[in-house]
């Protein structure tokens, strides 16, 4: 009968703490916390994030909504003459999942923009070429690329980067 008992117990935690699979390439989208713009930045600024959306696999909860995540500056430069656009790049740590582990994130690249404001200074340049001769190639370094603005609010999508097991409570 003890064992019976025992055998029961074991079962019963068993089911208590399952575990699911957060496959790599799963969504969390993040807001940010706090305005961040591509004048003011520097390498090494922490940003902070939460995330937006209770993250759901197989059913289960694996990542809460609001649970804060943080980012670090890793590389910044402000909009340019001749129409090159700021860039900035973030390092996102790993974000805690429902139990406590680490999963990690990135940012989803979302391919090259097209249409940029260096495309404005080509143009720039060649029509004053035309229309002005060789002193209209100038034209194009009034053409000053646009800055990166981020306000509060803000969201942007991220992806988790590796198979991550989390063990989720059934509630028993």
């Amino acid at each position: 009968m003890k064992k019976l008992i025992l055998s029961a117990l074991t079962l019963g935690f068993a089911l208590a703490a399952l575990a699911t699979q957060v496959p790599k390439g799963t969504d969390v989208r993040l807001a940010f916390e706090d305005d961040l713009s591509s004048k003011t930045a520097k390498i090494g600024d922490k940003v902070k994030f939460h995330v937006v959306d209770d993250v759901v696999v197989d059913g289960q909860v694996v990542i809460k909504k609001g649970t804060e995540a943080v980012g670090t500056v890793t590389d910044v430069a402000r909009g340019r003459r001749f129409g090159v656009n700021a860039r900035m790049k973030l390092r996102l740590d790993p974000v805690a999942a429902a139990d406590g582990t680490m999963v990690p994130i990135a940012a989803r690249q979302k391919g090259k923009a097209i249409g940029s404001s260096t495309d404005k200074a080509a143009l720039a340049s060649a029509g004053g070429a035309l229309v002005l001769g060789p002193i209209g190639l100038g034209i194009g370094y009034f053409v000053t690329g646009k800055d990166i603005h981020v306000k509060t609010g803000d969201t942007m999508t991220t992806e988790v980067t590796a198979n991550t097991e989390v063990k989720i409570s059934t509630g028993r």
